[in-house]
């Protein structure tokens, strides 16, 4: 009897020693994200966050499968704890600033893209994000800044390219915008968004005929407003 009572013991500890560590529940939670199974990733970040809830990396990769779950309350309580437990991860503020931009509090996006920014000065997806922060705040110049800062670090970014031509256009800088239009089809040639921006800015110049061409591009690279567009402005 006594014999099986230390064999027992000996193989609760075995088992006791397999089970897997705050590290590896945030790997096996990040393998799972990358297959986008958010559901089952957080599952797994729960685990790390049980066995050690100073785990900032953890709350951070939680917050983010809540994202993509369109959970964007859910990702900003992540996000503010995984912040709380330590305040030097750019990273975390940019995640946090792209939850607060679905939930339409631009201001607080655009802090947080800030945010980021003073820890990564190179970070261009957070110049970016603060640049499409700004221009839903109506701040074109100030949008205009961060996206010639993100194009700065990362030239071939197409997106920064067609979003600050709409915030020229907003500026009235047609002549800028139209460059940037012509640059983002110069690079990709099927991006329907960019001939959308191309005709509004020909338009501008008073060139309907060039601006309903650049529609109709739209419309064959599959805009599905381009057809309105094409009827108000290509009778």
């Amino acid at each position: 009897m006594k014999k099986s009572f230390y064999f027992l013991v000996i193989l609760l500890t075995a088992f006791a020693g397999c089970s897997p560590t705050d590290e590896e529940y945030n790997n096996m939670g990040m393998t799972k994200y990358n297959l986008q199974n958010y559901k089952g990733a957080i599952t797994d970040f729960d685990k790390a966050i049980n066995i050690n809830p100073k785990m900032d990396i953890a709350f951070n990769n939680r917050g983010l499968s809540k994202y993509y779950l369109h959970d964007y309350n859910g990702a900003v309580s992540d996000f503010n704890k995984s912040i709380e437990i330590n305040e030097n991860y750019a990273v975390t503020y940019y995640n946090r600033g792209l939850a607060k931009f679905y939930l339409l509090d631009f201001q607080g996006a655009s802090d947080d893209y800030g945010y980021a920014i003073k820890l990564n000065s190179k970070y261009a997806k957070a110049y970016f994000g603060r640049g499409m922060s700004k221009s839903n705040l109506k701040d074109n110049q100030g949008a205009i800044a961060d996206f010639n800062k993100s194009i700065e670090i990362n030239p071939q970014d197409t997106e920064a390219y067609l979003f600050r031509g709409w915030s020229k256009l907003g500026s009235e800088d047609y002549k800028g915008a139209l460059f940037d239009f012509e640059y983002v089809i110069k690079l990709k040639p099927k991006y329907a968004e960019a001939y959308v921006g191309k005709g509004w800015s020909m338009l501008m110049f008073y060139q309907k005929d060039s601006a309903c061409v650049a529609f109709c591009k739209a419309d064959e690279f599959g805009y599905k407003k381009a057809k309105e567009l094409i009827a108000q402005y290509c009778k």
